[in-house]
């Protein structure tokens, strides 16, 4: 009895591609032992009714279509199918009985032939069993149509002439089991591993009508030339006109369309190779003509279709490509258009800011400012440019200026207030924010500000720190007690009024409810007159008024005092002068 071949698939990189797996083999779950229990079951049958089909001399059919059943299985399923494989060899030996010892040897010669297909596409033959590429295929064919039965088919033929007393001499035997393997792997094996996935766009309608058509005429053409009685695959007749169907399907719909009317060619050509049931003798000794033929036509085809295929990728992606291009300079002309309108935009921006822009490159030479920078410091803009930035500062300024812009050229950004030079000798106060400039490849070239003439600023700040510091001079100086509440809580407080509550500092009333100081006898009033106060705002002195107040030590005192409201720090805020009084 016959039986099978397996191997497994090996992409290009082994170290970064798995294996083709559907399921992975170390994850079994229901589906994936449904479809295990499947292809043992067909694997039986076809190792079980081969024989009564393809039958040359009894022990040893023409085509093995198990083998490549099986082949396929495992590349795609790992070696749980190897398993199964081998499993089924062995209970279809169990079923033919009439083998004997010889059916030990050919389970044998089938598992050998496993573990060497396996090693061998995995780390020799490095085949891509997607068949994208003409090489893959003839790889293929020499690895796995080829070499793979040797071993096996020498085994086999060994066993029939040692154990049986057959017709034939060994090479006869080893011939047959060779070609008989070579023929279902090529015949099978591809068809299964691609027709696993359809391609896309077949069932378009201008596709569907063309493939019945010549799918018919595939089937007829085959009759005639290779199944019927007058004319078949056993003499040299007219079968090479098959090749045309063949190149059809190869350039109109690529490799799933080649493999499948080249299965059809191999079915009317094994059909042409039966007499009444059999096979004459002279048709077995002229089955290599058969297997010349039907590997050429396989071979040639799938070459064929995957040199098309080749091109219409490589068409597609020249098309890709130009789409592309023609998007990207539609773009770059948007891009463009739009880069002129920003500039233009932007120039009239800078030129129309309230703000001075000033650039700079790494050596501190002016390279632009707008007319708001040059009219700040009493120049033109064409005056200023190519100047050295530390012309417009006073010498001593230089030092400051000159570090400031070694930040700028390490990539520093941040904002400061700097001094520069009017034309008539005084100082411009600015607060500056300045950025560094950069090339396309992140090189610092320059800087840039954004200044603002703050000298305005500054007088008033300085006016109201001097008006700050004479308050505090007058308050301190005093020897009333003054201390002003915000919100009810101590926010000021002068020397006399930290001496007149028993503390040694003022900070030690900072943050205290003010009404706390009041004794519970006058607290009704003076939450009365505070209110009054708040309300009328600034314009209201009340008269004075005495009331008690608690010390921070517990002694109780009687102070007069009044109040007024009066803006502190942005808030409005209540001030209270008092001084202690005879009760």
């Amino acid at each position: 009895m016959k039986s099978f071949s397996f191997s497994l698939y090996l992409p290009r990189n082994a170290r970064n591609y798995a294996p083709v797996s559907t399921p992975p083999p170390a994850k079994w779950n229901g589906p994936a032992l449904l479809r295990l229990a499947a292809f043992f079951s067909v694997h039986l049958a076809v190792t079980l009714g081969a024989p009564y089909f393809f039958s040359s001399a009894g022990l040893v059919t023409l085509f093995w279509p198990a083998t490549g059943i099986a082949l396929a299985a495992v590349l795609l399923g790992g070696y749980a199918y190897a398993f199964a494989t081998l499993l089924s060899c062995t209970i279809a030996g169990f079923l033919a009985p009439e083998k004997g010892i010889v059916q030990i040897f050919f389970t044998l010669a089938n598992t050998l032939e496993i573990f060497i297909a396996r090693y061998w596409l995995l780390n020799i033959a490095r085949i891509d069993a997607r068949f994208d590429k003409a090489t893959d295929y003839l790889k293929f064919v020499l690895f796995a149509g080829v070499l793979l039965p040797l071993p096996a088919a020498l085994i086999a033929a060994a066993a029939i002439t040692k154990f049986t007393t057959p017709p034939a001499a060994f090479w006869f035997y080893a011939r047959e089991w060779w070609m008989a393997d070579s023929l279902g792997i090529l015949s099978l094996t591809p068809l299964l591993l691609i027709w696993r996935r359809l391609p896309a766009g077949w069932f378009d309608a201008k596709y569907i009508a063309e493939g019945v058509i010549g799918t018919a005429v595939t089937v007829g053409t085959g009759y005639f030339l290779l199944a019927s009685p007058a004319e078949n695959m056993l003499g040299y007749a007219h079968g090479f006109l098959v090749f045309i169907p063949v190149a059809w399907a190869a350039m109109r719909f690529g490799r799933h369309a080649t493999l499948f009317i080249t299965s059809i060619i191999v079915a009317m050509a094994l059909a042409g190779t039966r007499t009444q049931g059999g096979l004459s003798p002279a048709g077995a000794l002229s089955y290599l003509n058969i297997w010349l033929f039907l590997v050429t036509l396989s071979t040639v085809g799938m070459a064929l279709a995957t040199v098309f295929n080749e091109r219409r990728v490589a068409l597609r992606k020249n098309a890709e490509l130009v789409e592309a291009y023609r998007r990207e300079e539609a773009r770059r002309r948007e891009s463009d258009h739009a880069l002129r309108k920003t500039s233009i935009d932007f120039q009239r921006l800078v030129e129309r800011s309230e703000e001075g822009v000033w650039t700079i490159d790494t050596l501190g030479k002016t390279t632009f400012t707008n007319a708001r920078m040059a009219q700040m410091l009493g120049y033109s803009p064409a005056t200023m440019y190519g100047r050295d930035f530390t012309d417009f500062m006073k010498p001593a300024r230089r030092d400051a200026a000159m570090a400031l812009l070694s930040r700028r050229n390490s990539g520093v950004q941040e904002t400061h207030e700097f001094a520069f030079e009017h034309k008539e000798g005084h100082e411009i106060w600015t607060l500056a924010s300045t950025n560094p400039i950069t090339d396309i490849e992140g090189n610092v070239i320059g800087a840039l500000a954004m200044v603002t003439d703050v000298s305005g600023n500054r007088k008033t700040e300085q006016a109201l720190r001097e008006s700050e510091e004479r308050f505090d001079k007058i308050v301190e100086g005093i020897h009333d007690a003054v201390i002003i509440h915000q919100s009810g809580f101590v926010v000021y407080a002068n020397p006399a009024a930290a001496h007149m509550m028993g503390v040694k500092t003022p900070a030690e009333l900072i943050g205290i409810n003010g009404i706390e100081f009041t004794h519970p006898d006058s607290r009704a009033e003076a939450v009365e007159r505070i209110q009054k106060l708040m309300q009328t705002g600034s314009d209201v002195k009340l008269p004075p008024f005495k009331r008690k107040v608690v010390r921070i030590d517990g002694k109780i005192i009687t102070v007069e005092s009044t109040g007024f409201v009066i803006p502190y720090q942005g808030r409005q805020a209540m001030v209270v002068v008092g001084r202690e009084v005879e009760s």
